[in-house]
């Protein structure tokens, strides 16, 4: 084995030694002071965040009724409360419903995992159930667990993990992130942390070997990537969202001038929300339209945006949307070779565009996110290209409008994997 070789085996071992206790240190030690002013207000935005999409959830999922039911029918005692439908809960049955609203209407806020779901419930939980707390050290709890969940899920250099090896890193990791939010909330030593950090471990059924990582209590990896949703659907729907609305804008495209688009290539998650083609084009319930990208491409394509009304049952029918769900297509490829030119713009957020047969677009931001307070997306790195035969003359040479065709008859957008 070559020196480098040792090296590195050396170096991967020594950070992963007492990984527990010094996440638990970490957790159990850390304090207001200590964190940077941006992720006190992104901690903020979060809470906020999170607070909206549980109440919204309780409202307009069906499945949030049935949740809360379950656990008013449980008794016990009056803890915390369910937030959207009043009355209170033991702090973990609260946890439990509010939690599982904070997902459901697939609007929460992402970046390592669906942290604030985890973490948030949790701190409010506890502070209720302990007689009150501070706003500060309800923000510490939060963040101390936010930064434990990303750093465990930054570990994990398996591509589309989630989707190829078919687990979910919001419940599978949110165990050690939810039980550091707790210990840190409850005020438990390094040790208490270590025992809960443990109790969340046994919870996941599961085993991996992972490293630390440096700078514990001076440096977030949250900050680098957490971000808030712009659309109320599965993430990677964000691509070829952003790819459509942008082409609209640059462009000035209408529904009516697209005949057909199709999507190309992407991840392994791009084709599993994209096949059977057939179900994701029409669903018929509202976590399948979420989780469709030929239906949400239609309804951006349809109305230059999505929310929460797009996937209820009205939204799930809307005629807009069906006129153009038939349109919507996928083919696994790894690239489209149909562009004639591409074109990168200098500018995070904006586009280079060519006026001729062919046009093609590239976003150059690397998120479907601006920034932590931003819910407008430009971005997430896809290619898209559109077709644009051009204009006939009228009999008196020029082309005017009503002489000139529907001449943007064809959209195709090519998501890259990253």
């Amino acid at each position: 084995m070559s020196q480098t070789a040792v090296t590195t085996d050396t170096l991967r071992a020594a950070a992963g030694n007492d990984a527990t206790r010094r996440l638990a240190r970490h957790a159990a030690t850390l304090r207001y002071e200590a964190l940077p002013p941006a992720l006190v207000e992104l901690t903020k935005q979060c809470v906020l965040d999170t607070l909206g999409v549980t109440i919204g959830a309780s409202s307009l999922s069906p499945e949030a009724k049935i949740v809360a039911d379950y656990v008013h029918d449980l008794g016990g005692k009056a803890e915390s409360t369910i937030l959207g439908f009043g009355g209170k809960a033991p702090a973990p049955w609260a946890v439990f419903v509010n939690g599982s609203l904070g997902h459901m209407l697939e609007y929460d806020d992402l970046g390592g995992g669906h942290v604030s779901i985890v973490t948030v419930p949790v701190a409010f939980a506890l502070a209720e159930k302990c007689g009150g707390m501070s706003g500060r050290d309800l923000i510490t709890a939060i963040a101390a667990g936010a930064d434990v969940m990303t750093r465990l899920t930054l570990t994990i250099r398996i591509p589309d993990w989630t989707m190829t090896e078919g687990w979910f890193a919001t419940q599978l990791l949110g165990f050690v992130g939810g039980a550091a939010t707790a210990a840190r909330a409850l005020g438990l030593d390094e040790e208490g942390t270590e025992n809960a950090l443990g109790i969340g471990f046994n919870q996941m059924s599961g085993s991996r070997q992972m490293a630390v990582g440096g700078g514990l209590g001076t440096r977030f990896p949250l900050l680098d990537t957490h971000g808030f949703k712009v659309w109320p659907a599965c993430g990677y729907t964000r691509p070829v969202n952003a790819a459509v609305l942008q082409l609209r804008e640059e462009l000035g495209l209408r529904p009516d001038d697209v005949e057909s688009i199709t999507v190309i290539g992407g991840t392994r998650a791009t084709q599993l929300l994209s096949e059977p083609l057939e179900r994701k084009r029409r669903p018929q319930v509202s976590i399948d339209g979420k989780y469709s990208i030929p239906f949400t491409t239609a309804v951006m394509m349809a109305k230059g945006g999505v929310t929460l009304l797009d996937y209820t049952d009205r939204g799930l029918r809307d005629p807009a949307v069906r006129g153009k769900d038939n349109s919507s297509s996928f083919r696994r490829s790894k690239a489209w070779q149909g562009v004639q030119r591409k074109f990168r713009s200098s500018a995070p957020g904006t586009a280079a565009r060519c006026m001729g047969r062919k046009m093609a677009f590239r976003s150059s931001a690397t998120r479907s996110w601006c920034g932590p307070c931003c819910r407008r997306s430009t971005c997430a790195s896809p290619i898209a290209s559109a077709s644009t035969p051009r204009a006939e003359p009228s009999a008196s040479g020029r082309r005017t409008a009503a002489s000139r065709p529907r001449w943007r008859r064809f959209l195709r957008i090519v998501v890259s994997t990253p």
